[in-house]
């Protein structure tokens, strides 16, 4: 499966990313920065940026609690655009934002560029496996076709890029004829499928593929076996 806005997907990480270097300043000073516009950089000692070289543009959130268990996650960092190197001082270099996906801004960070392939190989799980969404790009509350979300499994859990997730349902009701306050679990509702695009250790970013009704942050999430 090709998916073009590969360079686009985030990732989640459970410290905050210093970057390589940030913007300084837009050169007409500008607060909003976008595509084809240029802009000063300072970078860290140990990164000697060259001419043509090309970096990602981030910024990360705040910390991010799991919808269901309130614990800790971590922080998303999320791909705003990317540049490339035009010019270099001695105390800072001089750069063209060649691609913008959000708005950015002076203070976002940057991170080497690696082209990732659009290319996404299809992999059926081996072992049943069942998690849940954390949020999803943009930390809007309705999900549905094409967005981006963010899972609460990854490489420890022997994921990888082209599994693909069912999004399902499965609610309880009180078994009226048993005279006691005993539950019934209901049939499971599949409700979606996400396809993994890329892993982390503790968690993954994936598409959602089909959506049959929208969803929010914690539904819950199996993995599609082989058999």
């Amino acid at each position: 499966i090709a998916f073009s806005e590969i360079d686009q997907v985030g990732f989640i990480t459970p410290f905050q990313p210093k970057g390589v270097g940030l913007i300084l300043a837009e050169e007409r000073k500008r607060e909003l920065i976008g595509a084809a516009d240029k802009v000063y950089l300072k970078f860290r000692k140990s990164t000697q940026p060259a001419v043509g070289d090309r970096f990602f543009i981030f910024r990360t959130s705040l910390l991010i609690k799991h919808p269901l268990t309130n614990k800790d996650v971590g922080y998303l960092n999320t791909i705003l655009g990317i540049l490339e190197i035009t010019d270099v001082a001695p105390d800072h270099s001089i750069a063209i934002v060649r691609s913008s996906h959000e708005s950015i801004a002076p203070k976002d960070k940057l991170l080497p560029y690696k082209k990732r392939s659009e290319e996404i190989a299809l992999h059926d799980g081996t072992e049943p496996k069942k998690g849940s969404i954390i949020l999803s790009r943009g930390h809007t509350r309705l999900i549905a076709d094409r967005q981006i979300v963010f899972i609460d499994l990854g490489e420890n859990d022997e994921i990888k890029a082209g599994n693909r997730f069912e999004v399902f349902r499965q609610t309880q009701a009180e078994d009226l004829l048993a005279g006691d306050e005993s539950k019934i679990m209901l049939k499971v509702q599949p409700i979606g499928e996400l396809l993994v695009l890329a892993v982390e250790q503790e968690t993954a970013a994936a598409l959602v593929t089909k959506s049959l009704n929208e969803f929010m942050p914690g539904e819950k999430i199996r993995l599609i076996t082989e058999n």
